[in-house]
């Protein structure tokens, strides 16, 4: 129960905001993992891809 709670009071506005971000920077890299991994990929497509993941971490 007080996990629960403690949870709850780290909750904000921003810091659902920035979850949702990390979550949809997360899930990005996934899909470009699967595509990866599925199909033959240009050099130029797979830089882009790495440029876009380390854009997202800055």
């Amino acid at each position: 129960m007080s996990y629960k709670l403690n949870r709850e009071e780290k909750r904000s506005p921003k810091n659902g905001r920035d979850m949702l971000l990390k979550l949809e920077i997360e899930e990005q890299h996934q899909f470009a993992t699967t595509l990866l991994s599925e199909a033959p990929i240009s050099p130029a497509l797979l830089s882009a891809i790495k440029r876009c993941k380390e854009l997202g971490k800055n």
